[in-house]
This record gives C-alpha cells, sequence and structure tokens, in this order.
C-alpha cells in the first residue's frame, strides 16, 4: 500500500474522480434555496459586515469564525446570494471526501475505501451538511486530516505533527467542539503509553516528541486564532445574558430521539435501526483494525463518548449535528466492519453486488435533502395571499430575527408579549408567524400563551431544524 498523501491520493484514479464529480453535482443542485435561521444570522451578523468582524467578535455561539470568515469572503467575490454563502461548505465537504479515501487506504483495500468514499458522496447527510452555510463539513474535514497525520506523529513523523497541529488548530477555530477531536488524539497517545509499560514493543523513535508537537501546536493555534474575540467569548458564555438551555434540549433522550429520526430522515425507529446496524459495523471495524494502525481507534472513538459527557456535564444541550465531526473516520470503521463479515461470509461476488446494491438504496433518500430546511418564505406567501391590507403581521420565536433580518423586515417583530399584545389589542384580526415552538414555550412563554388563547393556528411548515408556523387572531 501506498503511504504518502498524495501517492494514496494518486491511487484513486478515474472511480475517485467519478465520485467526486457525482459529490459536486449532488451538492450544487438547489444550493440556491431559502436560508434557514442559523444561515440567516450569520448573514446578518458577519457577512453583511466588514470582513474583519468574522475573525475579531463572538456575539454568541452561532459564530464559527472560519466559515464565516470563508463565507464572508465567498460573497465579497461572488456576491451575497444563499449560494455563495454556501459555497464554501460544499468546497470543505469534498475536499473532506477525498481525504476520506487516502485516510482510508490505510486499513482498507482500493475498493473498500472507494466504496466508503461513495457512501459518503451519496449520504442523505452529508450532502445536507455540505449545503448548510455552517462550519460542519469544514470541522469534519480539519478532524479527518488531523487524524491522517496523528497515525504518522505516533510513528515519530515531526512534519506530520506539525500538519496535525494546524488541523487541529483550524479545527477549533471552526467550531469549539474541536476541542474534543483534539482530545481523542491526547487519549489515543495515553493508550499508546501505557501499551508501552505492558509490555508492548517500544514505541517508535520521536513519538513522543511529535506527539507533543502536535497537541502543543493545536493548542497554541487555537488560542492565537480565538485571542482577538476572547473577551467576547467569556461574556457570552459567563455574563449575564450567557445562554440558558431549553430543558427539553438538556435530556440525553431528546438528543437520542433527534439523532435517529436524522438518521431514519423522520423516522426514529427506522432511524435507530440504521443506527443499530452501523454501530454493530462500527465495533467491528474497530475491533479488527485496533493493531494494524495505531491510534486510529481511540482517537476515532472517544471524541463520539466524550462530547455527551462533557456537555451534558456542563449543562448544556447536544446538537446531533456535533457528531457529525467524526462522520469520516465512523464511515470508514463501518466500512471495515462490514468488509471483514463480507469476506468471512459470503463469495467475492455476492459481497461487490451487495455493495453496489447498497449505495443504490441511498439514492431514493437524496431528493428529501433538497426539501427547505424553514421555510419562512412559503409561511409569508401563505399569509400574504390571505391577509387585508389593514391587517397587521407579527413575527415571533425565532422567526422575529429570520423576517427581521431577511424575509419580512415590514412584519412588525414581537421578541416580548407587550410588543404582541400591542398588535393583538390593535382593531382587527392579526396574523402572527411563529417558528421553533420549542423556543417558544422556553423562552417567551406569555408569548406562546397568548398564541393559544387568542388565535388559532392555520398552517405549518414542519422542519427538524423548528417548525414554521402561522396563526391567525380569532374574531
Amino acid at each position: 500500500m501506498n503511504t504518502t498523501f498524495g501517492s494514496r491520493m494518486r491511487e484513486g484514479g478515474a472511480v475517485l474522480l467519478v465520485i467526486l464529480a457525482i459529490a459536486t453535482a449532488l451538492r450544487v443542485w438547489r444550493l440556491d434555496a431559502p436560508l434557514w435561521l442559523d444561515e440567516v444570522l450569520m448573514l446578518h451578523d458577519f457577512v453583511e459586515g466588514p470582513l474583519v468582524k468574522t475573525i475579531t467578535t463572538y456575539p454568541t455561539d452561532n459564530q464559527h469564525p472560519l466559515y464565516s470568515f470563508s463565507a464572508s469572503l465567498a460573497a465579497l467575490v461572488l456576491g451575497q446570494s444563499a449560494w455563495a454563502i454556501r459555497l464554501p461548505a460544499v468546497i470543505f465537504g469534498l475536499i473532506g471526501i477525498a481525504v476520506a479515501y487516502t485516510l482510508g487506504r490505510r486499513f482498507l483495500s482500493r475498493g473498500g475505501a472507494l466504496w466508503a468514499t461513495a457512501l459518503l458522496a451519496l449520504s442523505p447527510h452529508h450532502i445536507w451538511f455540505s449545503q448548510n452555510a455552517r462550519g460542519y463539513t469544514a470541522l469534519a474535514l480539519f478532524a479527518a486530516v488531523a487524524l491522517d497525520s496523528w497515525i504518522d506523529a505516533l510513528q515519530g513523523s515531526r512534519r506530520a505533527a506539525v500538519v496535525c497541529g494546524l488541523a487541529l488548530a483550524l479545527a477549533v477555530w471552526t467550531h469549539l467542539t474541536g476541542v474534543f477531536v483534539a482530545a481523542g488524539l491526547g487519549l489515543s497517545w495515553c493508550v499508546a503509553l501505557m501499551s508501552m509499560r505492558a509490555g508492548a514493543p517500544p514505541s517508535p523513535s520521536g513519538r513522543n516528541g511529535a506527539c507533543v508537537t502536535a497537541l502543543a501546536l493545536g493548542a497554541v493555534g487555537a488560542i492565537l486564532l480565538h485571542a482577538p474575540m476572547i473577551g467576547d467569548m467569556v461574556v457570552f458564555f459567563t455574563g449575564p445574558k450567557a445562554p440558558r438551555p431549553v430543558s427539553a434540549w438538556r435530556s440525553p433522550w431528546w438528543t437520542v430521539e433527534e439523532l435517529l429520526r436524522g438518521i431514519g430522515s423522520g423516522s426514529a425507529i427506522l432511524g435507530g435501526i440504521i443506527a443499530a446496524l452501523g454501530g454493530a459495523s462500527v465495533v467491528a471495524g474497530a475491533i479488527q483494525i485496533r493493531k494494524r494502525v495505531s491510534g486510529f481507534t481511540v482517537a476515532a472513538l472517544s471524541p463520539v463518548l466524550l462530547a455527551p459527557i462533557v456537555t451534558f456535564a456542563l449543562g448544556r444541550h447536544l446538537w446531533p449535528r456535533f457528531f457529525f465531526a467524526q462522520a469520516i473516520p465512523l464511515a470508514l470503521l463501518a466500512t471495515s466492519g462490514l468488509a471483514s463479515a463480507a469476506a468471512r461470509w459470503l463469495p467475492a461476488h455476492i459481497t461487490g453486488r451487495l455493495a453496489m446494491a447498497s449505495l443504490f438504496a441511498l439514492t431514493p433518500l437524496i431528493p428529501g435533502v433538497y426539501a427547505t430546511k424553514q421555510d419562512f418564505p412559503a409561511a409569508k406567501a401563505f399569509i400574504e395571499q390571505r391577509r387585508a391590507a389593514t391587517e397587521d403581521v407579527s413575527a415571533v420565536g425565532t422567526a422575529y430575527w429570520a423576517c427581521g433580518y431577511l424575509y419580512a423586515p415590514e412584519y412588525r417583530g414581537a421578541n416580548d408579549i407587550d410588543a404582541l399584545a400591542a398588535t393583538l389589542d390593535r382593531p382587527g384580526r392579526s396574523w402572527v408567524m411563529s417558528a421553533s415552538p420549542i423556543f417558544v414555550s422556553a423562552y417567551r412563554p406569555a408569548i406562546h400563551r397568548a398564541l393559544e388563547n387568542r388565535c388559532d393556528r392555520v398552517a405549518v411548515y414542519p422542519s427538524a431544524l423548528g417548525d414554521v408556523e402561522v396563526y391567525r387572531e380569532r374574531e
């Protein structure tokens, strides 16, 4: 097997290029779909402001600094549009797919690595995140690069250690959950040290120095990149307006249910079945390669365990999308487990056919990816087609920001009950657009009660990111 990154990439040949071409087509299709709330906030807070603001301010945890900078730069060059600010997510996602092949070739056959790459290319979740103007595909990319170079750092390569450290710094600068990636690498080093003491073969020359270099460079780099905004971060996380997570979101069971619904394209039962099969494949793959590729298994799996433990211990909510950072190594581990099982139980020609069939089985799920993430435009169209010219419209919940910043600045923003009551008390019947019912009931309970007591819900636009609802004041 080729050992350098470049040689492994070239080995993919025309098949890898075809996979990347298909992946590109799937990710640029409908890239101009309406933005959802977090994208709207990023657009308002950073893209519409000076470029320097993206790397010097941290108003909320919606700030993904590296992505905010990339999206703002794309908007400056290509013009401000939905597809332009999403384009960096597409690019990071495509590079991540290519890196998945090179990482997979460390322990998979060429066919197995190509299959895992095709799996990511056709994955509805990977397509969705590649069309989301947030930092998750960048985080997954840098996590994979860090892991790939870490494997060589464990063999004493100082050059790989530098690459790993830079990738870790960029991962944390993209999203703070990148610290779990770094922690996973550190744990794999600890396991290697303990194995030495337990009588394992001596460690490669320079291993400890390379590992220290990678982790130290990652830590220092992340601190320096965050330095211009550190004051904002302290105020946000510890100040009087520090975020108070919704109680329902702090429940591990909520995270599990949402994760399974996401995996199962809306069905928690289907998601549970897929998760069980996938989890078994990952475990089988981890067992298969734990001794073949030093440090890979611990480094790949520990962030998946650390993220929920630390997050819930801090009383924060854990969005299922935080697990996407490990999408690439998890896909590779699952492929290893499936390949091992197939080699043991099935003839080679049957394995090949099943592998192709499993990829084709993903295609019916792909069209659902292109549904509008939060359909504020449809809710506005519904209202505008029905309201009289004299009837007012208020925007509440997370629709307060989506409408005020982008979709309907002419609507009355009602971020508290007094503002909503002032509209509902006016002569005539009013309309209300609301979004994210859990947010409204937890953070704006008075508004929630007013909607229940004084209005009828006349339209709902479902979304895993928070339903958009339309209310009409009762006569």
